[in-house]
């Protein structure tokens, strides 16, 4: 038996929200603690991680001096490439930026 259709559709998306589940069970933990280390680093704080991404997001909005450009572009990107290894790891510009053929570990 074929599903057809809408039912099919709603099958892949079903199962593609399954695998991204799956993927932040599995590399989600690893990816929270890279990003609280690249906050730590950047912002030179020890402050729990929601104060630390209100400071950050403040002072972005602000245009704080304190920041340093390249360390936040660092920061951003490295934030990114993690979270796309878990929601998105077959978009082609993530692989061709990171050689990689699924999630962080998985190669």
């Amino acid at each position: 038996m074929q599903i057809l259709g809408e039912r099919r559709f709603e099958g892949l998306v079903a199962a593609n929200v399954l695998d991204i589940v799956a993927r932040e069970l599995t590399f989600g933990p690893d990816a929270a603690d890279r990003k609280q280390d690249r906050l730590r680093e950047l912002l030179n704080s020890d402050a729990m991680p929601d104060e630390m991404e209100a400071a950050l997001s403040t002072a972005i909005r602000t245009g704080s001096p304190a920041l340093d450009p390249e360390a936040l572009a660092e920061f951003l990107w490295a934030t990114t490439l993690d979270r796309l290894s878990i929601d998105q790891p077959k978009y082609a510009a993530f692989r061709r930026e990171t050689e990689l053929d699924g999630p962080k570990g998985e190669e």
